[in-house]
């Protein structure tokens, strides 16, 4: 069977790191600000890495060398565990961010 990339392609799974700049969005939580832009991007990037995984585990299923399903599953946990993780950590600022701005209302 033929490997689904090259092992020299594989080492660009390492430029997925570049998705921790997403963690850049957090302010806005705390500011209460593009609610539905940040839980959506955080939300695609959970969906991304839980995809990844099934990706390493099909790969490993039928057989693929580990250049292929080392990559899929590493990227896959890490992206998955760190967004998943902080998603309800976000959410939570959100809704802080909204009593807040209730409460100044209320003065």
């Amino acid at each position: 069977m033929d490997s689904w990339f090259s092992e020299e392609s594989s080492r660009a799974f390492a430029y997925l790191a570049f998705l921790s700049l997403f963690s850049l969005l957090g302010p806005y939580a705390v500011r209460g600000r593009r609610r539905k832009l940040v839980l959506g991007v955080w939300a695609a990037l959970i969906g991304f890495g839980v995809l990844s995984l099934c990706a390493a585990i099909v790969a490993w299923w039928v057989g693929q060398p580990g250049f292929v399903v080392r990559p899929l599953a590493v990227s896959g946990v890490v992206i998955t565990v760190i967004f998943a993780g902080f998603y309800r950590t976000l959410r939570n600022a959100y809704q802080e961010a909204e009593l807040r701005k209730i409460a100044a209302r209320d003065l």
